[in-house]
């Protein structure tokens, strides 16, 4: 029994011995439980009861969105199909058992990465795979698969592991091109997992897809562009698997740049990368053990991971945490509610903490100095007070420094930046440390200096 015969099938009126039929003549079988609608697997107690599968996410793995039919809603396929697949290094057997047009679309991906037909080939990513290669559907059917394999080809390339939440689809035409069924894949997507789906920009013109979120999955867009990588980077950049707990320092510094921040940018971070930091911070221990058990200030901002890091250096007493008033309603309830959240958390580890509202539209230098003052009066002089001036604008920054009486000690968190993400390397940050003693800076450094 062929695929274009099973499509006219109908699920209400299937038998068992033609669902058998259709397993075994068409060789299918393995694919029954990605492809065949739940109720008709329930029904004939094939792989029932049983969890869904999980999707393959060893190196080289991928999975395509298909929709093999709109015409017919009795039909004995879901709506919505997966196809999992894998790139592997391979001399022989490029493609084994998989269709023509699959096989088509593969060389063509091939070809965009300038990869050898003797290096990669293209397999099902299960065991129990059917032998599809006289399958023959039209090559259009399969051309939405574009996105996953191109993506998933340079991820293995890179010997990153995929993200099996993460979904796209999309055509190559001379660039991204739009395809048919969006509403389709992204409900077995969901099935399957997703949190993040990945579609042509074209989609932003349609009414469902014209929005940030649907349902509990986050919806991005392959952007427009003749450049096939350039296209996919968001969608690469989500795809990418976190590294496991025991990566070094330079894998982790690879992930959190170029990590989208809808991932968990920050938690990452303070997940990951903040144990590198207060090492490196060790170096300055003999400094830092004198500015202990006093007051910390910072500025609360979009990325405040570093006031973590200084809480857990400098074991304060007190925190201080400052945060703006935008004109914008929505941007100060966003820092205010940045700044509650943070101090919840610091509370936890039994630091006082305090929230200002400095900025606003009648701020002055003047205003700063005395709210400090009248919540530090209960603060005894020889306690250390340690500002820092890294989190927040520049002009924050500033009129924060330009504040501060003599002999305050002032931190900077220094470190290298990305320059394509624009983003700070993690496993380079310091402190610098330094004080202003009549009218002269006196740089608070250690034996030896950071490499």
């Amino acid at each position: 029994m062929d695929l274009k015969r099973m499509l006219n099938l109908s699920s209400e009126t299937l038998t068992e011995e033609c669902f058998e039929d259709c397993l075994v003549q068409s060789q299918l079988s393995g694919l029954a439980i990605w492809w065949l609608k739940p109720e008709l697997l329930k029904r004939f107690n094939y792989f029932y009861p049983h969890p869904r599968p999980n999707l393959p996410t060893g190196l080289g793995c991928c999975w395509i969105l298909l929709v093999l039919s709109k015409e017919n809603p009795d039909s004995i396929f879901r709506p919505g199909m997966i196809l999992p697949l894998r790139w592997l290094k391979s001399k022989n057997h490029d493609y084994d058992n998989l269709p023509p047009g699959l096989v088509k679309l593969a060389d063509m991906v091939k070809r965009q990465q300038k990869i050898g037909n003797d290096n990669w080939g293209l397999r099902f990513g299960f065991k129990q795979h059917p032998n599809m290669s006289s399958v023959l559907v039209e090559e259009d059917w399969w051309q939405s698969a574009w996105a996953t394999l191109y993506a998933g080809l340079r991820l293995a390339l890179k010997e990153e592991i995929p993200d099996p939440t993460v979904f796209a689809t999309g055509a190559w035409k001379e660039g991204i091109h739009e395809v048919e069924g969006l509403e389709e894949k992204l409900q077995v997507a969901t099935e399957f997992g997703a949190k993040h789906f990945c579609v042509p920009e074209q989609a932003k013109w349609k009414e469902s897809f014209d929005q940030q979120r649907i349902g509990d999955v986050a919806i991005h867009y392959l952007t427009a562009g003749s450049k096939p990588d350039k296209v996919v980077s968001n969608y690469m950049a989500l795809l990418q698997s976190e590294p496991p707990e025991d990566a070094t320092p330079k894998k982790f510094d690879a992930y959190y740049i170029n990590m989208p921040r809808e991932k968990g940018l920050q938690n990452f971070y303070l997940k990951r990368c903040k144990s590198t930091v207060i090492e490196n911070a060790k170096r300055y221990e003999d400094i830092i053990k004198n500015l202990r058990n006093g007051t910390l200030v910072s500025w609360v901002s979009a990325g405040d991971e570093l006031i973590d890091v200084a809480v857990e250096v400098f074991q304060p007493k007190r925190v201080v945490l400052l945060y703006t008033i935008d004109k914008t309603p929505n941007k100060a309830r966003t820092f205010k509610d940045v700044a509650e959240s943070k101090r919840a958390k610091l509370e936890i580890n039994n630091s006082r903490v305090f929230i200002l509202l400095p900025f606003d539209e009648n701020f002055s230098i003047g205003y700063l100095h005395n709210e400090i003052c009248v919540k530090f009066r209960d603060t005894r002089l020889e306690e250390p007070l340690v500002i820092d001036l890294t989190p927040g604008m520049i002009p924050m920054s500033i009129a924060l420094y330009n504040s501060m009486p003599e002999n305050v000690t002032f931190l900077y968190w220094r470190k290298k930046m990305d320059k394509d993400q624009n983003r700070p390397i993690p496993s380079t940050t310091f402190p610098e440390i330094w004080r202003v003693c009549q009218g002269k800076i006196e740089l608070l450094t250690p034996d030896q200096e950071p490499q």
